[in-house]
């Protein structure tokens, strides 16, 4: 069973009004119903030497769901040890109590803390396996299957564990992994508008700005790495993920290597010419913002800049 923190999760995010795209997500999806569909989650992904692979289970999901998804059915007793873990009983009669009152999909009704189920389908698509989130304190890592055709804001209205409406208090932590070209990119010439990997970017973020203030982005950089021995620091954000765990990292922590510098001597002996160009991920929250401006500006909208939380760095568990 995984341990008694909050927890990091994985998922491929994709257009299912596409296609093409729900053509190749289709076996990999979850297996749930809506009325109303766009943005679907499906396994996450990793990138192989023969192209992108979708693997709910095995060693490269990182995802703490996956650490005691099995329990659900593997037993009597497995399950009674799961339902007690994540007071089911308890949930379900607040959830009844709530329907009564006419309060069912409100904010503020109790729910701060219940965890939501999910079922992963298996390869003959008949028998499932259910696993296990909390959106209220969890960490979500969203993996677009397209970035540039992803509907952001289509998030929350389809994902039933994503949406308070669904009965569920609102998922507060959403993550994306870092990719450093997007440093590049910004640093090039031209407008916002002709660079399609920052465009799409901006887009997720204005799609977050949509699901409310309520919700915090962060970017995980797997760049970062802590120095062997040096101690963690207790009020920064951790999340537990499978055989590795999710850490916040400042600017000015001490003991934290991006790109093999220590972070707080990170500025210092670059030349100048250096200190402008973003090459690594805390120079590039520091641009984006502008960068943000610029696209409103680009678009004709009336946007509030997006705030990053924060950055998050992965320890595996042989590293720590």
């Amino acid at each position: 069973m995984r341990p008694d923190q909050p927890g990091a999760h994985f998922f491929t995010v994709f257009e299912e009004l596409n296609k093409d795209e729900m053509a190749a997500m289709r076996p990999h999806a979850l297996a749930y119903q809506t009325t109303y569909l766009q943005c679907g989650v499906a396994a996450p992904s990793q990138t192989t030497a023969t192209g992108r692979k979708y693997d709910w289970g095995g060693s490269s999901n990182m995802s703490a769901y996956i650490i005691d998804s099995g329990l659900w059915t593997a037993c009597k007793e497995s399950r009674e040890a799961m339902e007690k873990r994540w007071k089911i009983q308890h949930w379900t009669q607040n959830r009844e109590l709530a329907a009564k009152d006419n309060r069912w999909g409100e904010r503020d009704v109790g729910f701060k803390g219940a965890p939501a189920m999910g079922l992963i389908p298996s390869k003959d698509s008949v028998r499932f396996q259910a696993f296990t989130v909390v959106p209220n304190s969890d960490l979500f890592c969203v993996q677009p299957f397209d970035f540039a055709s992803i509907s952001w804001e289509g998030l929350l209205s389809s994902v039933p564990f994503f949406h308070y409406s669904w009965g569920w208090d609102q998922v507060l932590h959403i993550a994306l992994e870092f990719d450093p070209s997007w440093a590049v990119d910004l640093n090039s010439k031209g407008s916002i508008s002709k660079k399609p990997t920052l465009l799409n970017l901006c887009r997720a973020l204005d799609g977050e700005l949509e699901w409310g203030s309520y919700s915090k982005v962060w970017l995980i950089d797997y760049s970062i790495e802590r120095r062997r021995g040096e101690p963690l620091n207790a009020n920064r954000k951790q999340f537990a993920g499978h055989n590795c765990r999710f850490v916040e990292v400042q600017e000015g922590d001490p003991g934290w290597l991006v790109n093999g510098f220590i972070i707080p001597e990170y500025w210092y002996g670059r030349t100048q010419y250096e200190k402008d160009k973003p090459s690594d991920v805390f120079e590039f929250l520091a641009e984006i913002r502008e960068w943000f401006d610029c696209w409103n500006e680009d678009m004709k909208l009336n946007r509030r800049t997006p705030s990053i939380s924060g950055v998050m760095a992965c320890e595996r568990d042989k590293t720590r």
